[in-house]
Parts: C-alpha cells; sequence; structure tokens
C-alpha cells in the first residue's frame, strides 16, 4: 500500500454529477484491487514483469462493471482473462492509480505522468519552481488539453520536467478520473 501510495485514494472527492455511478463501495474495491492483483502474482509466482504487462486482472462484480468486463458476479475478487480488454492488464489501469491520480472530475494526465516515473521507474520528478501556479490555481476550463499541456510546459524552467512526464501522462487519457476506458475522441 505505501509503494503505490493507496491511501491517496481517499483523498479524492468524486463529482457525483458526472460519475453517479461512483460509491463508496466501489471505492474501496478499487482500492483493494491492486493489494489482490499483487497477492494473485506472488501466489502464483509469476515474473514481476506481470505487474506492468499481463493478461489479467483481479475484479469483482463492482469493479467488473466499471470496466465493462462481462460475467464477474459477486463480491470476491477474481482472476478474470482481459486478453479481449486490452486496455486494462496492469497495475497502470487499474483504478486505483488511475482514480488517485486525476482531480476527481477529470484525468490529470501530469499527476499520473509524475506517479509512472515515481512509484513505477523510480524517477521522481523535482516539484515545481516556486514562481509558478498550480495547476489547481488556474482556470482551465476553456482550454482543449492541448493547450493546457502547453500552458504549464512553456516556461523553461518547467519544459525539461515535462519533456518527461506529459507524454507518460497522455498515455491514460482514454481512462476518465474513475478509471473508466472511453475510446478516443477525434
Amino acid at each position: 500500500k505505501q509503494w503505490l501510495k493507496l491511501d491517496n485514494i481517499d483523498l479524492i472527492n468524486i463529482d457525483p454529477e458526472i460519475y453517479p455511478f461512483f460509491t463508496e463501495h466501489l471505492r474501496s474495491d478499487i482500492k483493494e484491487e491492486p493489494i489482490h492483483f499483487f497477492n494473485e502474482i506472488l501466489d502464483e509466482d509469476l515474473s514481476p514483469l506481470e505487474l506492468i504487462n499481463s493478461e489479467f486482472v483481479v475484479v469483482n462484480q463492482r469493479l467488473a462493471k466499471l470496466y465493462d468486463i462481462k460475467g464477474v458476479e459477486g463480491n470476491e475478487f477474481k482472476r478474470v482473462n482481459v486478453k479481449n480488454h486490452p486496455e486494462r492488464g496492469s497495475i497502470l489501469t487499474q483504478g486505483a492509480m488511475l482514480l488517485m491520480n486525476s482531480d476527481g472530475i477529470s484525468s490529470h494526465p501530469i499527476r499520473r505522468g509524475v506517479w509512472v516515473l515515481d512509484r513505477i521507474l523510480g524517477q521522481d520528478p523535482p516539484p515545481p519552481p516556486p514562481s509558478v501556479p498550480s495547476l489547481e490555481q488556474v482556470n482551465f476550463d476553456s482550454l482543449s488539453l492541448k493547450q493546457k499541456m502547453a500552458f504549464h510546459s512553456k516556461p523553461s524552467s518547467c519544459s525539461s520536467c515535462h519533456k518527461k512526464i506529459d507524454p507518460v501522462g497522455l498515455i491514460f487519457e482514454n481512462f476518465d478520473a474513475t478509471g473508466k476506458y472511453h475510446l478516443p475522441i477525434n
């Protein structure tokens, strides 16, 4: 739990207007999924590479519904093959990582990119310079994703880090704040 910073899941306030299906039971399941997934890898003596590239998930009915996986019944966590769901199958695409690195309304490519660099690749980016306003202080409502990304990486003091962070975070843009997958919008 410490390695993944799973307690951060409790800090995200999901907007019930946007995500009426999101319940505290689902939040709890999302928080438990990485533990069950990791235990499956250990119990079955699988390669550690399964953490980032597996053909299975360990989910219960609520998570399966969130992930659009059919045929899972009940509250018990079960190993489920996801060969037909190429968007799933690693710790990186689990609701825990996606939820705790969102803002509760939309995805957050910067948070997601920083988390992957720090927790998975061991490359913790430095904090933003003190003169740069936090992303929460800037009104981005009227900007496209491309404009948002350009805004924060324009200052030269920011661009060197964002050249590493942004491409990693943008990989997860097809996942909403809760971890639900949606097809790309052109």
